[in-house]
């Protein structure tokens, strides 16, 4: 006599195609929450990275024409989010390059208290190392949000770090800023 409640040795032996696609999707639901965890902490630490290799590119190519006593060019690229720092006429190989890092872009450049997201610019560095203030902005690769605005001093390559785009002060603020704690 044949039990009823018997179960054919097919489905004794694994899990159905649905509880598998059930688990598959599950484990990729969770993959992404923690991908999305861990995506903000890791571009801060580009940001960073990228902050501080714009701060020391910076600072080396004034010490480098304070060293050879000769004016040099750096040369800003946008779209490609490139620095490059060439001999006074700009002709030939960089002496100096950088790149940022992936995931970070650069958002815009400032000079004279004009903004630019597109093109590049040249900023001229005489040989005591001082160059025009201008200010960076960097920016997420994924999103439009703009990371951090660093504004580097003309004469004295200071840098100083804003929040946002909006708290960067125009030249003539600046200035005044300037000479107010000087006195």
């Amino acid at each position: 006599m044949k039990s009823t409640n018997s179960v054919s040795a097919s489905q004794r032996l694994g899990y159905t195609m649905i509880e598998l696609m059930v688990v598959l999707v599950l484990m990729s639901l969770i993959f992404a929450g923690v991908m999305l965890k861990l995506g903000g902490p890791l571009f801060n630490a580009k940001l960073e990275y990228a902050k501080s290799s714009l701060v020391n590119f910076d600072r080396r190519a004034r010490e480098l024409c304070r060293r050879r006593k000769q004016e040099h060019v750096l040369h800003v690229d946008i779209v490609d989010g490139a620095f490059a720092f060439h001999e006074k006429h700009g002709d030939g190989d960089p002496i100096m390059r950088l790149k940022l890092p992936d995931g970070v872009r650069l958002a815009g450049i400032r000079v004279d208290d004009v903004w630019r997201e597109t093109g590049s610019v040249d900023l001229k560095v005489n040989a005591s190392g001082e160059a025009p203030s201008y200010c960076v902005l960097l920016g997420d690769v994924k999103s439009d949000s703009k990371g951090r605005c660093l504004l580097f001093v003309g004469g004295s390559g200071q840098v100083i770090e804003y929040e946002s785009q909006q708290e960067v002060p125009n030249q003539a603020t600046f200035a005044k800023s300037i000479g107010a704690n000087a006195d």
